[in-house]
C-alpha cells in the first residue's frame, strides 16, 4: 500500500506540472497576443475574384485593393522581443494564431519560446533549409503536436471531411502585408515519404517547375473531401500563379502519432 500510495503521489505529481506549465505557455501566449495586436486600416491586397472561388463567394466584387479596418500586427514590437520574427500565422479559426520564427537551423525553436527562454512549447519555425521565408516558392513552418491543444495541434483536425469547409484557408502577416492561402491538400505518414525529393527540390529550388511536381503530388496524397469543381478551381488559382510567377506555397507540419515518425501537413496556395 505504500508503494501503491507513494506512485500515485508521484504520478500526480507529474500531471499536476505539466498541467501547470501548459497553463503557463498559454498565459504567454496570450501576452503575447496582447503585445502583437493592434487596431487599424491598412490596404490589403487580394484578388477577390480567386478568393470567391474556394469561399464560396461571400468577398464583395470590387478593385483588387481594399482597404479594411482589422487587427494588425505590431511587428517593431516582435522584432524588439525577438529578431528572428519573420512572420504571424492565424488558422484552423484562430486556434492556432501567433509569431513564426526563422533561425540558421532547426532545432533552436524546438525546445525555446518566442522570448528565447527554455521551455518545451518551443516555437512556431521556418524551414531553415529554405530560402527567404513567405517569399520563396515554399515556405514550411513547424510547430509541436501539444497535449493541451495548442500550437500546431489543431492541424490534425483536417482529418475530419467537414473541417476543410470550415476552415479552407489561412493567413499569414508579414511587414509587407498579409497574404491569404487557400488550403489545397492535407495528409499525414511517415516522415521519409513526406519530406522527400519533390518536397526538398520545391523547398530549396528557386524556379516554379518543381513547386508544381509538389502541387500535383500533393493533391494526389490528399485526405481533404473536395468536390471535383473545388480541385479543378484550385488547379486553376495554381495555374494562373505560375503564370505570372507568383506561386508561393507554405506547408505546416507537425507531429502525428499513428506511427512512430509520422508527421500531419496542411498546404496552402497564396490566393493574393
Amino acid at each position: 500500500m505504500a508503494i501503491l500510495g507513494a506512485g500515485l503521489l508521484i504520478s500526480g505529481g507529474a500531471i499536476l506540472y505539466f498541467m501547470n506549465g501548459y497553463y503557463a505557455d498559454q498565459k504567454d501566449n496570450e501576452h503575447l497576443r496582447e503585445i502583437a495586436y493592434k487596431k487599424g486600416t491598412f490596404l490589403e491586397q487580394q484578388n477577390t475574384d480567386n478568393l470567391d472561388t474556394y469561399t464560396g463567394g461571400d468577398h464583395q466584387n470590387g478593385t483588387d485593393s481594399d482597404s479594411l479596418e482589422e487587427t494588425m500586427i505590431d511587428f517593431d514590437a516582435l522584432i524588439n522581443i525577438n529578431k528572428d520574427t519573420a512572420g504571424w500565422i492565424t488558422a484552423c479559426g484562430e486556434n492556432i494564431d501567433g509569431p513564426v520564427v526563422r533561425t540558421d537551423n532547426n532545432d533552436y525553436y524546438l525546445e525555446h519560446r518566442f522570448d528565447g527562454s527554455k521551455g518545451s512549447v518551443g516555437c512556431l519555425f521556418v524551414d531553415a533549409n529554405g530560402g527567404p521565408a513567405f517569399v520563396s516558392p515554399l515556405t514550411i513552418i513547424y510547430g509541436h503536436n501539444r497535449k493541451d491543444g495548442s500550437m500546431f495541434h489543431p492541424l490534425l483536425e483536417y482529418k475530419n471531411p467537414d473541417y476543410y469547409h470550415k476552415n479552407p484557408e489561412f493567413t499569414i502577416d508579414t511587414p509587407e502585408g498579409r497574404r491569404h492561402f487557400a488550403v489545397f491538400s492535407a495528409y499525414y505518414g511517415d516522415y521519409e515519404d513526406i519530406f522527400d525529393d519533390t518536397l526538398f527540390a520545391a523547398l530549396t529550388g528557386s524556379d516554379q517547375t518543381s513547386l508544381q511536381a509538389l502541387f500535383n503530388q500533393s493533391l494526389d496524397k490528399s485526405i481533404l473531401n473536395l468536390t471535383p469543381a473545388e480541385t479543378q478551381a484550385l488547379k486553376n488559382l495554381f495555374v494562373q500563379a505560375i503564370e505570372t510567377n507568383k506561386a508561393h506555397i507554405v506547408m505546416l507540419s507537425t507531429c502525428e502519432y499513428s506511427g512512430s515518425d509520422n508527421r500531419m501537413v496542411v498546404l496552402g496556395l497564396a490566393a493574393d
